[in-house]
């Protein structure tokens, strides 16, 4: 399996994390964009305990710690009043309940950071403009 060259199409969030996931387990994989740059493109992100242990899992732990938000309280709104249904405690106790911290991140951030750790461990393994 270690000699497979996968090829990926689309250097979005679903597409970097896969070739990331790959790497760590010695499979050779090359992102293929149509877009002939990558750009800031979105918004925020929530990226709850289980999306944490992916990045870690692909070896953006610590990054997410750098540049992502934790916040200690979160808030469930009803849709149509906006009114506040619960606020969990999030912060410590999230990574303690969870195994895993919870995150806020703007997507551009994580974006460029999961592109900078795929190019780092396989540089040309993103192929722009096709």
């Amino acid at each position: 399996m270690k000699d497979l060259n996968v090829i990926i199409i689309g250097a979005g969030m679903g597409g970097l994390a896969t070739a990331l996931a790959l790497q760590r387990v010695g499979i050779s994989a090359t992102v293929y964009e149509a877009a002939p740059e990558l750009s800031e493109v979105g918004a925020g992100l929530t990226i709850s305990s289980n999306a944490t242990h992916a990045l870690e899992y692909c070896g953006l732990g610590s990054y997410m710690a750098e540049h992502g938000d934790t916040p200690r309280q979160g808030a469930l709104l009803h849709y149509r009043t906006g009114k506040t249904l619960t606020q969990p405690r999030i912060g410590r106790d999230y990574k303690a309940k969870f195994g895993a911290q919870y995150y806020l991140i703007h997507r551009a951030d994580l974006h460029n950071g999961m592109v900078d750790h795929l190019q780092s461990l396989a540089p040309g393994s993103i192929v722009l403009d096709h």
